[in-house]
């Protein structure tokens, strides 16, 4: 699985060096008023400190609950015995709200969010990012990349595997073919730091559609649910005359098949290795297949 798809910049490298895990999980708030903000803070228990954000008023608040008299902690002196009272009678705390200031790290990535959304017009959870595969790509390994088409990446694990880490290795090239040099910096530090600061909502989804030489395609998707990390879309390839690669066998692998000479031996070999009846022929530039479902088993043969 490959770890890191996009860019990282000097100015990230400040924020690889936080935490591992998540350090702050802010919660979406649909806040258009003070008064919202207020209730929406006052919804958690007295003394827990979190952070709220609006899309909308384009705001990220770090805020504090705590008692509305000023009063200490209810399970401490005098105090407890006013708090079990009150918890026997029915009768709620009142609380009150101190806003925070936002620490300047996570101003930072708001704000990030705030720019790629405005960018590309649409939902976090949205963002498409393309990249077209040089014939001659070899990666730092050597490995010929280039020549790797979507059926290779399906037929042949460690082929996904290798191209994972060319991407990894072009992050640079990739974001500059998509964005402006100072939006492209901004995206790949959300995408860098996605596991260090996870909002709740609308989370970073970045589905990026790789373009080999041959004209085939696949999708890889990078988002917060698989903490930043990309995984290839199953299902996504396309070959270079546009048929669905295959992955699974149910009754929608039904249909014909035109394929051209370049892609006969992979459509065969994906095929024949799902258990697929196939009758392939004896020429080698037999193009048009006819599938069929019956309800188990897909049979193919040449038409």
């Amino acid at each position: 699985m490959f770890k890191a798809f996009f860019f990282l910049t000097a100015a990230v490298l400040s924020m690889a060096a936080m935490s591992a895990k998540a350090d702050i999980h802010p919660a979406r708030c649909d806040c258009t008023t003070e008064q919202i903000w207020e209730n929406r803070a006052k919804g958690y228990a007295i003394g827990h400190v979190g952070y709220l954000y609006s899309f909308a008023t384009r705001q990220l608040r770090k805020f504090e609950v705590v008692y509305a008299d000023g009063g200490g902690d209810p399970l401490r002196g005098g105090e407890e015995d006013r708090s079990r009272q009150a918890g026997e009678d029915g009768l709620s705390v009142a609380t009150a709200v101190n806003w925070l200031p936002v620490e300047p790290r996570y101003a930072t990535y708001f704000n990030d969010m705030l720019a790629v959304r405005d960018y590309f017009a649409r939902p976090l959870s949205g963002i498409p990012i393309s990249y077209e595969m040089p014939a001659n790509a070899v990666d730092s390994r050597g490995n010929p990349v280039g020549s790797y088409n979507a059926y290779g990446l399906v037929n042949t694990p460690a082929n996904s595997n290798r191209l994972e880490n060319y991407l990894e290795e072009r992050r640079a090239e990739i974001m500059g073919q998509n964005v402006a040099h100072g939006l492209a910096n901004k995206l790949s530090a959300l995408l860098q730091s996605i596991d260090k600061v996870i909002a709740d909502g609308e989370l970073l989804k970045v589905a990026t559609t790789v373009t080999f030489s041959d004209g085939g395609k696949m999708e890889f998707v990078m988002s917060a649910d698989t903490n930043g990390e990309a995984e290839r879309t199953e299902g996504s390839g396309v070959d270079s005359n546009d048929n669905s690669i295959r992955e699974q066998i149910n009754s929608s692998a039904g249909g014909y098949y035109e394929i051209k000479p370049g892609d006969l031996d992979d459509f065969y070999q994906n095929m024949l290795r799902q258990g697929v009846t196939i009758t392939r022929g004896s020429g080698s530039r037999i193009l048009r297949y006819s599938c069929i479902w019956n309800g188990t088993r897909l049979s193919c043969s040449i038409q």
